[in-house]
């Protein structure tokens, strides 16, 4: 059992480094993006170098070697660029943003325990980094003849030097005495005391001590003073202190950074060491040839070049211990659970409600506990909302790719970075808008030349940006390109068969032709476009999230795409109403408004399907009692029926009848599928205010369903 209890706890940590590493990509990737795009502050690079330092600390804790090694390569240029040995030149942050891609895939190998990525390639191209942009020491000069008696047969390398003697008087009392010289410096002092608790809080002193040994350093002492005897000894707790002595020329900040992340649960002092500076250099035996001992020394040795580079930039403070109490981690589906019981707390209280009078609501402040109740589901939707911020960053990258691919010139714009969206419809909405942005690249943008032809400078735009509507979150893609070809798009529909050619379609029915399935415009199938899935993809994930996705289009100026989504998955804005005496809600997002039909104005055509004839249009009705296979109750006939007109993603303007409307109300969302099979046309179930369970009708799955296809399913939820 304490294995077990071992193992679960392990798993936790884990599970917390790799949310760790989900923020430091982030924060690395918009870090990366910022310097790219020419904001190349030290506080920017510092804030990669972190990210990148945390990943490779954890990896090294948890076995993870590949991701380790890889980490500590992309780590190695990174001090350099924060020194200013390395500078973003636009060869060096393709290198940088390639590595990011291949770290990104180690991390998700490590998570997943799948093979790790080849990294060959990204390796040799960040080792060689290091090696073209190392400040290259002043030159030697040349060695003077020496005679053969004092030199015989000196043999030179393939480069075509000479090897000489290597012990010169660099720091004797000769011209160049006052040069600098390494030894001079004092070195540092590093005293390392963890707390206790340190092992619990995820630290690991010998991963920092092994860290300090690549710069150089050396153990002086271990301080075990606080150890207890044996019987009192809890293997989890730390008792150990270090003094290490690491090299004077270890900047003092790459000293600090080994320790950014422990301070909190540690004691850590650097100093200099005055008294362990060591003693000059002997100076050269007589019997060295006077040749060698008459040679030009360089005149600025590898010391003196780092001292005259830029200073490093300040080490970012240590936070302080109290500060490790702001936030807490909680894991989502802790939330998930507090809101379900949230729900809970909402449906009781509409039950009261509707059983109490209004005088007894009154006495009893039911009013006051449904506002309460209110703030505190409105107090954890919010707990659960993250900036869109987080999507939008991944957009800078995929569109670098697309450029490449196609050669055009895109910049791109964003607004709204910040607005809050539930994590729920964060982790689907990054597929859609990646195939939104392709399809603006690749069929929205022109080539240079065909923009400079129109009159339109030759880079294009695409502006992405987010804002919330009430209960919605509208999301845009924005490109100034060529727009929908209609003529285009129609006569490839007529193609495929898709719609007849006598078929009368208006613009934004066309337009909405591109998100068929296998439709695509593309003349070859190439890796962004021509299969035909982009756009689809786009529309089913967008409904399959109660959204909606509209385009609009102007030939010659550009395309429009806005996608609407609820601002969280768990509450849907509804209309209660009733079918053969049952009661089913209707999400609001699809009504677009409800008509009492007069006499003679639904129509039934040969086939048994009906219209209705509302401003000049026929408009196809659809019984969803029928569909549904409803029994019992009324039939809902034509002349004493209401229609709800609804707006399709797949099918434009139905009209759905229905017997009456209840009310409108907010419902709390229950899904069907933990205990029943995914039922199409149902989207899930609510308990109302008298307690009884509603369905909730899924509209586009609904429609779609020929007359009685989803009898049976209903007829096995319903028994």
């Amino acid at each position: 059992m304490p294995v077990s209890g071992a193992d679960d706890e392990l798993d936790a940590i884990r599970a917390i480094f790799f949310e760790e590493c989900t923020e430091g990509l982030q924060a690395a990737e918009e870090g990366l993006t910022a310097i790219n795009e020419g904001e190349h502050s030290p506080d920017i690079v510092a804030s990669v170098f972190r990210a990148v330092h945390s990943i490779k600390g954890g990896s090294g804790a948890f076995g993870f070697s590949a991701l380790l090694g890889f980490s500590h390569r992309f780590e190695n240029v990174l001090d350099e660029m924060r020194s200013n040995r390395i500078l973003p030149r636009p060869d060096v942050m393709q290198v940088m943003l390639t590595a990011f891609d291949v770290l990104f895939d180690h991390v998700a190998a490590a998570r997943d325990g799948s093979t790790p990525p080849n990294d060959e390639a990204a390796s040799h191209a960040l080792d060689a980094l290091l090696v073209a942009d190392a400040p290259a020491a002043a030159p030697v000069a040349a060695p003077p003849p020496v005679a053969a008696q004092a030199a015989p047969e000196p043999e030179a390398d393939e480069m075509g030097f000479v090897p000489v003697v290597i012990d010169l008087d660099f720091f004797g009392d000769g011209p160049v005495a006052d040069a600098p010289a390494v030894e001079q410096v004092a070195p540092w002092l590093v005293h390392f005391a963890p707390s206790a608790t340190a092992l619990a809080h995820g630290g690991e002193p010998l991963l920092l001590i092994r860290e300090l040994e690549e710069k150089g350093a050396t153990i002086e002492e271990v301080d075990l003073s606080t150890l207890p005897a044996l019987r009192d000894f809890d293997p989890e707790e730390c008792y150990f202190g270090w003094t290490l002595r690491v090299p004077g020329t270890v900047p003092e900040a790459d000293i600090l950074d080994c320790f950014d992340f422990v301070t909190a649960h540690s004691k850590v002092d650097v100093h200099r060491d005055p008294a362990g500076m060591t003693a000059p250099a002997a100076a050269p035996p007589a019997s060295a040839p006077a040749a060698v001992a008459e040679q030009p020394v360089p005149a600025a040795p590898v010391a003196a070049v780092a001292a005259a580079l830029p200073p490093l930039p300040a080490a970012a403070p240590a936070p302080a211990a109290a500060q490790s109490g702001q936030t807490v981690r909680v894991e989502l589906s802790k939330l998930d659970e507090l809101l379900n019981f949230i729900g809970e707390l909402v449906i009781h209280g509409s039950i009261l409600s509707d059983r109490l009078q209004p005088a007894d609501q009154e006495r009893i402040e039911l009013p006051e506990l449904s506002r309460l109740t209110r703030q505190i589901q409105d107090s954890v939707m919010s707990l659960r909302a993250q900036p869109i911020r987080h999507v939008f960053s991944r957009i800078p990258r995929m569109l670098r790719d697309l450029m490449s691919e196609t050669g055009k010139q895109v910049v791109l714009e964003t607004s709204g970075e910040m607005t809050e969206v539930d994590k729920g419809v964060l982790e689907k909405i990054g597929d859609p808008l990646t195939h939104m942005i392709r399809n603006a690249v690749d069929h929205g943008i022109e080539s240079p030349e065909e923009r400079i032809a129109a009159g339109k400078p030759p880079v294009g735009r695409i502006l992405v940006e987010a804002e919330q509507k009430g209960t919605r979150i509208l999301v845009k893609v924005i490109d100034d390109g060529r727009g929908i070809d209609r003529a285009r798009v129609r006569a490839k529909a007529i193609e495929r068969g898709i719609i007849g050619p006598d078929a009368v379609l208006s613009e934004e029915e066309i337009d909405g032709l591109i998100c068929t399935p296998g439709f695509s415009t593309a003349n070859s199938i190439s890796s962004i476009s021509g299969r035909g899935v982009g756009m689809d993809v786009v529309r089913s994930n967008v409904t399959a999230l109660g959204g909606r996705l509209e385009i609009h289009s102007v030939p010659g100026k550009g395309t429009e795409m806005c996608v609407a989504l609820p601002v969280t998955l768990a509450i849907l804005d509804g209309m209660i109403v009733k079918l053969r005496g049952q009661r089913f809600v209707l999400p609001l997002t699809n009504v677009v408004e409800t008509i009492k039909p007069e006499p003679g104005q639904v129509t039934a055509l040969t086939g048994g399907s009906e219209v209705i004839f509302l401003r000049g249009s026929y408009i196809p009705v659809k019984r969803i009692s029928d569909i549904l296979g409803l029994k019992g109750g009324e039939p809902d006939e034509a002349d004493r029926s209401l229609v709800i007109i609804v707006e399709s993603d797949d099918f434009g303007h139905v009209g759905l009848m229905i017997d009456s409307i209840e009310n409108r109300r907010e419902v709390v969302i229950k899904s069907l599928e933990e205990n029943l099979h995914p039922i199409r046309g149902l989207g899930g179930a609510t308990v109302l205010g008298d307690g009884s369970i509603a369905l909730i009708l899924d509209i586009d799955a609904l429609i779609g369903q020929p007359k009685g296809q989803a009898k049976s399913a209903y007829r096995g939820l319903a028994a």
